[in-house]
Order: C-alpha cells, then sequence, then structure tokens
C-alpha cells in the first residue's frame, strides 16, 4: 500500500525570484525571469465585463483547467521593471489533469491564423539571457526581447477581433499556415518550452503552456486588472465552470450568489488531502489485476482518478466506497518488473500521485507451439496487425473514456467448448513466429452455434478483419473490451447495448483459420489477459 498524502502549498512561480544567468565569455553575472511569457504592464481595466469577451470558448488544453495559484493568472508580479503577467500559465501538476511535456495545445474558437511560427529555431542558452537582460526596456527593444522570450508562438484572431496567443510551444501543426482558418477544439501545437530561459537550478525549464486573450484594439487582456477571484469568475463566464478547480467552481458559485467572498483566494495553504492505494506485488503474465482506491470524505470521485501501467493508461471505474484501477500483465516482456502509477487531481486543481513496481511472473500455463498451413502463417504479418490494432485501438479508448463499468453481474462464456487453443499459444510453418502469440483463446465449437455476449455493454466494432476475419468488438467500460471473431455472420450493429448472453452471431470459419470455431479475447486497456479467468467473476484480479 501507499498513502498519498501531504500539506501543500501552491506554487509560487519561478517568475517570483531572481535568478543569476551565467552569460559567456564574460562570466559576468545577470538577473533574469526564469518564466517569462509576460509583457510589460499597461493601465490596468479593473472592471468585471464579460460582454467585451468572446463567450462559450474552450480550454486551450482539452480537459485541462486555470491554474488556481495567483502566480499563474494575471497581473501576477514579474521580476523585472514593472513587470506583470499578461496571461494564464498551464503547467503539469496544477492544471486539473496530468500533462504531457508534448501536450496538444487547440484553438479556444473558431478564427484565423495571423502569426504561427514554422521558422523559429529554439535559442540557446546564452541568447536567452541576453534578451532577458533587454527585457526591462521601454519601447521597441524591450518589447522585441519579450517576444523572443515567449518562444514559438501561434496568434488567432477571432470573430469579433478578439486574439488568442499561445506561447512557448515545441512545435506548431506542420500543415497550418499564415491565413488559414481553424475550428474550436483543432489542435494547432504542442506545448514545450521554447523561449524559457534555463537557470542554475532549472536547467531544463518546465515545459507550459503561456496563453493570452487580448481586446480587438490590443490594449486589453483578458483578467487585466483583476484580482484572482475575478479572473476565476470571468473565467467560468466565458469558458465555463468546468474550466476551473473544484474548489474554485465552489468559491465562485457562492459569490455569483450573492455571499461574501473569502478573506484570502487563493488560500495560502492547502488542507491535508490523499487517498490510499493498494497495488498487487506479483502478478503473471496475461492475468489481470484490480487496484483499490480509497478516501475520505468528498474530496475525491472515480472520474477525478487516473493510472498508468508505464505508460500504457489503466481503466478505472466506480467501487462504491472508492475506485478500481483495472489493468494486466502483459505477455512477452523481459523486464522483472512494471511500474505502476495512480495519480488523482484534488479540489484544488493539483496532481498527486504515487508510482509502485509490481514483479511479473511468468504465464501460469506454458503453451507448445501449433503447426500451421503455410496460408494461415503467412496472414500473420505485421501489416494484417497493423490494420487491425488501427481498427480496435479506438475501441479500446472509447471503454476506457466511458469511465465506468456497464456490467454489474459475473461474466459469463461466450460459446459452449473445449480450449482449442490456448491463451499465448504461437505457431509455425516450418520456422516458429515468436512476435505473435495468440491474444486470447480458440474455443472448438460447431458452425453455426450461437456466439452471446460475455457481459452486458455496447458494440463498438463489427468488421471483416484480415486475421480475425468476421469480428465483433464490445465494450464494457473502464477500458474493458470482449472480441468475438472467426465468425460466420453477425446479429448486432455498433453501437448497440447488448445484455450479458445476448447473440452476437454465429461460429464459422472467416479469417486466417481453417476449421469452425470462436476466437474469443478480452482485453484490458488493450492489454490481452487470458479469457478462462473471467467466467463467473464480476472483477477478476480483485484482492
Amino acid at each position: 500500500m501507499f498513502d498519498i498524502r501531504k500539506t501543500r502549498r501552491l506554487p509560487k512561480s519561478e517568475g517570483n525570484r531572481l535568478r543569476k544567468w551565467l552569460l559567456a565569455p564574460a562570466g559576468a553575472l545577470m538577473l533574469v525571469m526564469a518564466v517569462s511569457a509576460c509583457q510589460r504592464s499597461h493601465e490596468p481595466d479593473s472592471q468585471l465585463d464579460i460582454d467585451r469577451w468572446p463567450a462559450d470558448l474552450v480550454s486551450p488544453i482539452p480537459g485541462a483547467t486555470f491554474s488556481l495559484a495567483a502566480s499563474h493568472l494575471p497581473g501576477a508580479p514579474r521580476d523585472y521593471r514593472n513587470g506583470i503577467h499578461q496571461g494564464f500559465d498551464f503547467f503539469n501538476g496544477v492544471s486539473g489533469k496530468p500533462l504531457a511535456d508534448d501536450e496538444a495545445i487547440v484553438a479556444i474558437a473558431d478564427g484565423e491564423i495571423i502569426r504561427i511560427d514554422h521558422e523559429v529555431e529554439d535559442e540557446d542558452a546564452d541568447a536567452l539571457g541576453f534578451w532577458a537582460t533587454l527585457s526591462p526596456d521601454e519601447g521597441f527593444v524591450g518589447e522585441f526581447a519579450l517576444d523572443r522570450l515567449r518562444g514559438r508562438q501561434v496568434w488567432i484572431r477571432h470573430a469579433q477581433g478578439h486574439v488568442s496567443r499561445y506561447a512557448h510551444l515545441s512545435m506548431v501543426h506542420p500543415e497550418l499556415q499564415l491565413g488559414d482558418t481553424v475550428e474550436q477544439g483543432q489542435a494547432i501545437g504542442l506545448m514545450g518550452n521554447s523561449g524559457v530561459p534555463p537557470t542554475e537550478t532549472q536547467p531544463n525549464p518546465a515545459p507550459h503552456l503561456h496563453f493570452e486573450l487580448w481586446s480587438p484594439d490590443g490594449t486589453t487582456y483578458l483578467g487585466q486588472g483583476l484580482s484572482p477571484l475575478d479572473s476565476h469568475r470571468l473565467i467560468a463566464a466565458l469558458f465555463g465552470l468546468d474550466s476551473l478547480p473544484r474548489f474554485a467552481q465552489r468559491t465562485v458559485n457562492r459569490i455569483n450568489a450573492g455571499q461574501a467572498p473569502p478573506e484570502t483566494y487563493p488560500p495560502d495553504e492547502l488542507p491535508e488531502i490523499g487517498f490510499n492505494v493498494e497495488p498487487p506485488n506479483r502478478v503473471a503474465e496475461g492475468r489481470a489485476f484490480a487496484i483499490p482506491v480509497l478516501w475520505e470524505g468528498d474530496d475525491f470521485r472515480p472520474g477525478y482518478f487516473f493510472a498508468f501501467l508505464e505508460d500504457q493508461p489503466l481503466g478505472i471505474i466506480d467501487a462504491g466506497d472508492g475506485a478500481w484501477v483495472l489493468g494486466a500483465m502483459p505477455s512477452g516482456l523481459e523486464v522483472e518488473a512494471l511500474t505502476v502509477t495512480v495519480g488523482g487531481t484534488d479540489p484544488f486543481g493539483q496532481t498527486l500521485a504515487g508510482s509502485r513496481p509490481i514483479q511479473r511472473d511468468p504465464a501460469r500455463q506454458q503453451t507448445v507451439p501449433q503447426e500451421v498451413e503455410p496460408a494461415i502463417f503467412d496472414a500473420h504479418n505485421t501489416a494484417n496487425f497493423q490494420t487491425e490494432g488501427e481498427q480496435l485501438t479506438p475501441i479500446v479508448l472509447q471503454s476506457l473514456e466511458l469511465g465506468e463499468a456497464l456490467w454489474q453481474l459475473p461474466f459469463d462464456a461466450p460459446v459452449n467448448g473445449d480450449v482449442r487453443r490456448p491463451f499465448g499459444q504461437r505457431i509455425f510453418h516450418g520456422i516458429l513466429r515468436p512476435d505473435f502469440p495468440l491474444p486470447g483463446v480458440e474455443v472448438a465449437a460447431p458452425a453455426g452455434a450461437p456466439v452471446q455476449a460475455v457481459n452486458t455493454g455496447i458494440v463498438g466494432l463489427v468488421a471483416d478483419l484480415p486475421i480475425r476475419g468476421r469480428t465483433v468488438a464490445v465494450m464494457h467500460g473502464g477500458g474493458v473490451v470482449s472480441l468475438y471473431s472467426h465468425l460466420a455472420d453477425t446479429s448486432v450493429s455498433v453501437g448497440e447495448e447488448v445484455a450479458i448472453n445476448q447473440p452476437l452471431g454465429t461460429v464459422g470459419s472467416s479469417g486466417a483459420t481453417t476449421e469452425a470455431g470462436l476466437r474469443w479475447e478480452m482485453l484490458i486497456s488493450g492489454i490481452p489477459t487470458d479469457p478462462i479467468q473471467w467466467p463467473d467473476q464480476v472483477l477478476p484480479g480483485r484482492p
């Protein structure tokens, strides 16, 4: 068990502390800022005027929330002459969800690209330090230096003339050009740290997005002259309440209902909040596991959590008094252990996470390779596997996105019959094909026998695939997907809700096989598991 629990303070911007920068070759120490996506302050606009800004906007990072930290909001001081932060910063750990170093950035609304930095090259530390020394200057020189410190950028002009700016990008979308129109939510680039000077204490500055929204005349930026609370009220009105951390949502609702504002916002110190995770110590290849996540109070819900096995996302479902993380141990690996990471987003938009290795045990049943006919052997090639993977990956992602278990009863077998090919069996014809073990089981059953859903779910795929043949995929939620292949025919359609034991089709011999039977697979987050462990279990791998 590991406990994710600590008392924390909201992060302070690196720009709030003077940094020493060594400039070669003179070796003189220069004072610079570490986070420089900021401009010189103009006269503040202190009125909370919603009508002057476009509405129905989306977050520049899908699913992310605007930070609660005052240092990431407009008006935060920056350590150069009259320096004032003119936008909103999105950092991993404080943005309502985990952010990848190269997180996708999207347009907040429809508009026209009026700047896109395709040709901008990343500048070295000396150059960035030089621009930082010029940034306090008034006039053109200072403004030019500050623009260089924003790094790679995209600017979009929207319907009423407002301009959104996205800075510090690692790259811009290669297919977008100056003058192109983009739709709301369309990807325009990737988060990065371009233009951010390294420091002695932070030689590799953390990637983040600096976002600004300007008035049509270019004199006022979103949040100018506003307190952190009023900035959040304005964000809630323009981007929706869900664009704020849960603590901020509750506070804004109270203020909008006429209650008095809190004495301090945001709070200087956060209460102790945490949760307990109990991962298994060991898991055999092809076996499912379920990790309980427990917490007290109403600070968390299952949808606030995320989990990974190494870099593979895992499913999470509601456990009534907690949550279950669903995963499986992949087969065919040469490592002794894989690391599981479980984290959650607290009411303040901050990420709490912990990791622990799970030892990998060999498969409980060692299989003998099966000799197959040349045509079957040749069908099991990389191109066909890629083709099928492209069809199945979206189904797995949809099952993960469902975020809840669609089943309540124990799983059942899809057909009566004996296992003809066990889980993990490899094939050969003259030579062994070691790279494509069977990701399920093949059950011997007479042609035309009914194939039934192993549990409640939603049909995600009905297709003819080069290896699996005629196939039905059912999404059960939490990343769980059942596959039924080599069918003769099907009786369901994509999007249809199916009940446990509902007929999906009949046994056949379509695809890369020569005899009638059913290929049955059970995937968790795309990881194949041995289907034999599923019948009569509500949650395989549950401790």
